[in-house]
């Protein structure tokens, strides 16, 4: 976790907090770091969508799949990108977007 502090000091979640306190965060709120290979799905459309991300590292589209299997790219989030903020607190229970690697990614999720 400690190469990936400067990316998180600048994220708009924790943007402002001190290092120490910032890991003192982490410890309490037990996040986890996961790698996701490249056209991994972090999150598919219909499940719903409890967690906060922040991208360590690599890409990732936000998309939309028609009946068909037909995909758009809605937006594509790098490094220090967070997702899912909008929707973790409402109660909305399935999503109607999925979001998956554009290339190799380091996730941290809550």
């Amino acid at each position: 976790m400690q190469k990936y502090l400067d990316i998180l000091k600048n994220s708009a979640l924790f943007s402002g907090i001190d290092t120490k306190d910032l890991i003192n965060m982490f410890k309490c709120l037990l996040m986890n770091i996961k790698t996701y290979e490249k056209n991994s799905y972090i999150l598919k459309a219909s499940e719903p969508l409890v967690e906060v991300g922040i991208i360590l590292k690599g890409r990732v589209n936000i998309i939309k799949e028609d009946y068909w299997g037909n995909r758009t790219i809605l937006t594509t989030l790098s490094t220090g990108d967070l997702f899912g903020e909008s929707f973790v607190c409402t109660n909305i229970n399935n999503n109607c977007f999925s979001i998956v690697t554009a290339e190799k990614a380091e996730i941290i999720k809550k």
